[in-house]
C-alpha cells in the first residue's frame, strides 16, 4: 500500500527555488478543524491569538498565544479548537531544503513539546514580513532567515530521548488503515478491513483509531466521503446521485444526513461565528 496517498501535497505551493510555506491561518469555533494529515517537510506553528489542540500522534497539546508547536516530518497531526477561536503562522520547510543542506529527515527529527521562543518568533516575523515581496536581496534575506531558524531548530530542539517503538507500530499502522480509506472509500470497506490492515484485531483497532484521529472508523469514513462527494458536487459535473454513488454512499437517506452532519452543519456554524 502506498502511504503518500494521504498526505498533504504542497505541489505548486511553494515558490521557485524557494521550497516554504509560510502562512497565517484561522480556525473558529463549530468550524473545520484541519484534520487528520502528514506532510514531508517540518511544521513550525505558532500561535497568534486565541487557542487551539494539536494532536500529534497519540499526544495531544494544547497552545495558547506566543505557544509554538514543532511537528517533524512524516508525523500524523491534526489541529483543533474547543472554546475559542485560534489564529496561528504556520512555516513549512519542504525536505527539498533539509536535503540541500544534507540534513536527513525522520518522524523522530525534533521533539513535541510546546515551544515558547522570542528568538524562533522574531524569526517568523521577519519572514511573514518578507512574505510575497520579490527581488534579488529580498531572497537573500529569506534564505538567511531560514538557515538561523533550521540552526536553532537543530541546536534546542532535536529529539533526544529514546523512541516509544509501540507508539511508532501504533502509528504505522493507523496510518495504513487511513491509506487504505483514502484508496477504497468509493467501495464498501468493514471495519475488520481495516482492522486487517493495520495488523490489529477489530477492537484493539477501533480503540487505537480513535485515540490517533479522533475519530471511530465509521466517522472518518463518513466524513472522508462527504468532502470527496463535496468537491464533486461543486465541479458541477455530477448530480447528487452520482456524486454519492461515486463517494462509497448506496443509501441516499444515508449519504442526506450524513451530508448535513459533516458539511452543511460545519458550513453553518462557520458562517455564524464570522463576524
Amino acid at each position: 500500500m502506498d502511504e503518500q496517498i494521504y498526505y498533504e501535497n504542497h505541489q505548486g505551493l511553494t515558490e521557485p527555488g524557494f521550497p516554504v510555506i509560510s502562512r497565517e491561518y484561522a480556525i473558529r469555533r463549530g468550524g473545520e478543524e484541519v484534520r487528520l494529515h502528514w506532510h514531508e517537510g517540518v511544521e513550525l506553528l505558532y500561535v497568534l491569538a486565541g487557542s487551539c489542540k494539536v494532536a500529534r500522534n497519540l499526544r495531544t497539546a494544547e497552545l495558547t498565544k506566543g505557544d509554538m508547536a514543532l511537528i517533524s516530518a512524516g508525523q500524523l497531526h491534526r489541529i483543533f479548537v474547543d472554546e475559542e477561536d485560534v489564529r496561528y503562522e504556520y512555516l513549512i520547510l519542504e525536505r527539498e531544503l533539509w536535503e540541500e543542506l544534507s540534513l536527513p529527515l525522520g518522524e523522530d527529527q525534533f521533539t513535541a513539546s510546546v515551544i515558547r521562543d522570542e528568538k524562533l518568533a522574531w524569526m517568523l516575523k521577519e519572514l511573514a514580513e518578507l512574505r510575497g515581496r520579490q527581488g534579488s536581496y529580498v531572497q537573500i534575506q529569506k534564505r538567511g532567515l531560514l538557515f538561523l531558524l533550521m540552526g536553532r531548530l537543530l541546536e534546542c530542539y532535536r529529539a533526544g530521548e529514546a523512541r516509544d517503538t509501540c507508539e511508532d507500530k501504533r502509528i504505522s499502522s493507523i496510518r495504513k488503515a487511513i491509506s487504505y480509506s483514502e484508496a477504497f472509500y468509493i467501495r464498501p470497506i468493514t471495519i475488520e478491513e481495516l482492522a486487517e490492515t493495520a495488523g490489529y484485531s477489530k477492537y484493539h483497532f477501533c480503540r487505537c483509531f480513535k485515540n490517533v484521529t479522533g475519530m471511530t472508523p465509521v466517522e472518518y469514513m463518513n466524513r472522508l466521503r462527504c468532502e470527496r462527494a463535496k468537491s464533486i458536487l461543486a465541479s458541477g459535473k455530477k448530480t447528487v446521485s452520482e456524486a454519492a454513488k461515486g463517494c462509497g454512499f448506496s443509501n441516499m437517506s444515508h449519504f442526506y444526513r450524513m451530508y448535513k452532519r459533516y458539511v452543511e452543519e460545519a458550513e453553518h456554524k462557520e458562517k455564524e461565528t464570522i463576524p
